[in-house]
């Protein structure tokens, strides 16, 4: 996930209710402008695990969710009901997707 024009921050907090997720930090542009970055609620369209999900700040502005949804593998194009805000901020790590689409294809022929 992105947090726009917020390269440097401090006292950051993120949120990861089974149904949400909230990205806060404040963002240091400069010695006398400091602001507050906030993604408000992201509603998520399925249902996760807050205590088995994890998120990772990076330095470059950007912090790494992973989520672990209740019903896995479930596959659900999207992750956010509000897919508009989705394409803008988020990023999701198609390959992983792929490489656990092909583990589950191998399986299914498998047990026929």
């Amino acid at each position: 996930m992105d947090t726009p024009e917020c390269k440097e921050s401090f006292e950051r907090e993120v949120v990861i209710d089974e149904d949400r997720v909230r990205v806060q930090a404040y963002c240091f542009n400069s010695e006398t402008d400091v602001s507050l970055y906030d993604s408000e609620d992201l509603d998520l369209k399925v249902s996760i695990l807050p205590e088995e999900s994890s998120f990772e700040w990076r330095g470059d502005g950007k912090v790494i969710l992973t989520l672990k949804k209740t019903e896995a593998p479930a596959y659900s194009r999207y992750l956010l009901k509000d897919i508009v805000r989705e394409a803008k901020e988020l990023q999701t790590w198609w390959e992983m997707r792929d490489r656990y689409i092909e583990l589950l294809e191998d399986y299914m022929i498998e047990e026929s």
